[in-house]
Order: C-alpha cells, then structure tokens, then sequence
C-alpha cells in the first residue's frame, strides 16, 4: 500500500477545512408582504416570508400603551418589508432551541434612545426580557449601550459604538449547549456588526456562562420607546456552523505557514521583533495597550493583560525551525478577571472565505487545570472548547477556523476560559489570515496531487 506524500496530506486537510456542513435553519422571517399590512403575523404563512424547518408560524403580537401602533408589517412605504414596533413586541409562536447549538440573528434600526428588549432561551412566547423566568436577555438601550440579563439579574453592559440610533446594524447571538435540555452549562456569544460584547461585569469576558443551560429557547423583541419606532428585519434561528479545528505543530514545515499562500494578516503578538517563516514575515504588535494593527484589533478589558516573554517563568517552546520565534512571547491576562480576550480583523473583501490560523504552544506554568477555552466566532460557528496544552508542555498547536468575509468585511473570534484562573486563559502568540483558493484551482491542486501520488 503507498503512502500519501506530506504534500497531498496538506492538500486533502485544506480541502476538508475548506468544506463545512451547512447549517439546519429552524426559523427565518424576511418580513415581506405581497399586499397591504397589518399585525405581525399578517401573511405570515404567504409562501414568501417565511422559510425553515419550524415554519411558517404565526406571532404572539404584544400591545404596549398604544393599540394602533405595536408591531406591524406592510408593502408599502419606508418600513415595507419590515415589522415596524411603536411601542410593543413580538413573539414567534415556536420553541426554536433546535439542537442547542444555535444562533439568532436580526437586523435592527432604533429611531429613538429607549430600550428595545431581546429575550432569549425562555420558556414562552412573550416573555419579558428581564423576567425571573429562565433564559437571558439583551436591552439595547441608550446610544451606543447596552445591558445583558440572566433571568432577571443585569450581569453586564458596558459600550458598543456599532449601536447607532437611526442606522441598521446586525446582532447575532450563539449559544453552545450539550443538547436539550441541556446536561451542563450554555455558553453565550453576542455579535454586533461582527463585533463581540462584553458579556459580564465580573470579569470582561466576551462569553458568558449560563448555569444549568437553557431548556427552551421562545425569542421576544420588545420596543419600549413611546415617542420612536424600532424596525427589525431577517429574524431567523439556525444551527451553529463551524468549528475551529486544531493540530500539532512541530516545525516550519508541518506549520502551515508558506508563502504560496496569500495572507491579509500576518502578526507576532507581545514583540516588536518582525519574524519570518518559511518566507512570511509576521510583523510585531510591539508590547503597548491597546493593540492593533492595519486592519485587526486585540480586545481584553483586563487590567492584568500584560506582554509576557514565556522564558520569564522556565518555559522553552518545543517548535523548532524559524517559527519557534512566534511562540517565545505572548499576550496575557495574569487576572484579576482572567479574560481570554477577542480578535477582530476588518477590510477583508465580502464573501471572500478566509482561514484564521491562531499559533501557540502549551505552558504548564500555573495551569493546573489546562488551558481549556471556549472560542465563539462571529459568523455563527459552533461555540468550541479547546485546551491549548493539548499536545502536552511547549508543545505547539495550530488553530484553523474557515468563513466567509461578510457584507462589512469584518470577522471576530473570542475565547473564555473554562476554568477563571492565571492557567486558564489563552495566550496570545500569534495569527495569520490567509485567502481560501477559488474551487477551480482546489480541484486543479487536488488532481495534480492525485497524479502526483499515483506516480510514485
């Protein structure tokens, strides 16, 4: 029997990262009538609107105040093809939990500075956004802020620059469960313009954890504002996508990085130093707060994020080749909130697909329990945890998450720890983001590797 060449090994990996299963939608709603208007759930069932495998279902249609003016569809005018809320809610008659791995997604446009209320994992339709009933809630509130509930406990909510008044932008959340009901915690990730929230007060962290994890997931928008209209538009509910992948990483030649392939980034974190692998230069972020780059940015609200040399605590990475220089110093959150933090790159080009590569190495230095992180993404990928330390002490680990660039050209991905402590943050070392060949040239490589290994 004959072996596959390193090449063609390389060459059928990318392949299959390339390919990702497509999601399962269980509800989506494009809020688009064919004829007049009335309450939300107008037409609901018109063969246009809706689409999933939870659909078409009607709407639990909630009067705030005014019953004139709640939530209403149309064909006509500036609020055509969207459910225009003055004051009042909505909620689709439907538990849409699906397989507990999911993700809610709308576009929303305030016209005033009141809140509007989304609840989530609740266990009816029309429950309040802030209710003692189980499930969790997200309260757009005034310009550019915002408050996140457990039940009805507010457990975070800090600033959001993305939220504009009288502008649409995009909120997505995910949520990560063992099943339904769950057997264990749901972690939660929400996404505004593809950027991560700060999920809790308790430690800045940009996923959060929900104990016990949800049983139902009844989704509720509410408007609140009894002098401004709230619009939303493409409200749907899907499984999650992706997972990030990991490998180990010995050497310049099993690391992925080459010069045949076309990076947007490429950036060595905690260093001024540029390094150069295999042809690549990844430049230094230098080792001041905050940091960033042409086209990325490195969250961590943490005043213990420091740039760390790992020598300082009698670590010597295992990766031999240039690339050891990439894993020598790193990012890192020595507490007091133990946040793992987030990256976001911007200026990518839309519905271009991209592979993220995050490399590092396992320390054992304080890491008692692993270095096991949760990592949400920002396209709606499946909420992964991954212990950095898998490949055992120094050892490295590669990363590799593919998307697809969307419409603002902006992808993010966040970690938490899984266990709050200085071991159990992620470190940091460094990333590359790298263009996804077109299929034609897949296919061409795939048949070139193929009569390659055939003629050996």
């Amino acid at each position: 029997m004959k072996k596959l060449t390193k090449s063609t090994l390389t060459l059928l990996a990318v392949i299959a990262l390339v390919a990702s299963a497509n999601a399962a939608t269980y509800f989506s709603d494009n809020y688009t009538v064919t004829n007049g208007g009335g309450e939300v759930g107008y037409q609901y069932d018109n063969g246009i609107r809706q689409s999933g495998t939870m659909a078409p279902a009607d709407y639990n249609s909630d009067v705030v105040y005014d019953a004139a003016h709640h939530a209403l569809v149309t064909n006509a005018g500036p609020n055509a093809g969207q459910c225009n809320i003055h004051p009042g809610g909505f909620s689709p008659l439907v538990d849409l939990i699906g397989s507990g791995d999911c993700v809610i997604e709308f576009d929303v446009t305030r016209f005033g500075t009141e809140w509007t209320g989304i609840a989530f994992g609740k266990p009816f339709a029309g429950a309040w956004f802030q209710s003692t009933d189980p499930g969790m809630g997200l309260a757009l509130t005034a310009d550019n802020t915002y408050e996140i509930k457990d039940h009805d406990t507010q457990v975070g909510g800090v600033l959001c620059t993305e939220m504009n008044t009288n502008v649409q932008y995009n909120v997505k959340i995910v949520m990560g469960q063992n099943g339904v009901p769950a057997s264990g915690d749901t972690r939660v990730a929400v996404f505004v313009n593809n950027i991560p929230l700060v999920m809790d007060y308790a430690t800045a962290n940009y996923v959060y954890r929900y104990a016990g994890g949800f049983t139902n997931n009844y989704v509720t928008i509410r408007n609140w504002d009894l002098t401004a209209d709230v619009n939303v538009d493409n409200l749907s509910v899907k499984d999650a996508g992706s997972e990030v992948m990991s490998m180990a990483w010995y050497n310049d030649a099993d690391s992925g990085i080459t010069s045949a392939k076309v990076y947007t980034h490429a950036v060595n974190f905690a260093t001024d130093a540029t390094t150069t692998v295999n042809g690549v230069e990844f430049i230094g972020s230098g080792t001041t707060f905050p940091q960033s780059g042409p086209n990325w940015v490195y969250n961590n609200a943490s005043a213990g994020l420091g740039a760390y040399a790992i020598s300082l605590v009698g670590e010597t990475p295992n990766v031999t080749g240039s690339g050891v220089d990439l894993v020598t110093d790193c990012l890192l959150d020595a507490g007091p909130g133990f946040t793992s933090g987030e990256l976001t790159l911007s200026g990518l080009t839309p519905g271009q697909e991209y592979i993220l590569s995050l490399y590092g190495v396992g320390l054992v230095w304080s890491a008692p329990d692993s270095r096991s992180n949760y990592f949400a993404t920002s396209d709606g990928g499946t909420i992964t945890m991954i212990d950095q330390s898998e490949f055992g002490a120094d050892n490295g680990q590669v990363l590799n998450y593919n998307y697809t660039a969307p419409a603002n050209g902006v992808f993010s991905i966040a970690a938490v720890p899984a266990v709050t402590n200085a071991g159990g943050v992620y470190c940091w070392y460094a990333f590359g983001n790298t263009v996804v060949p077109e299929p034609a040239i897949l296919v061409l490589l795939g048949l070139l590797g193929l009569a390659f290994f055939r003629s050996k």
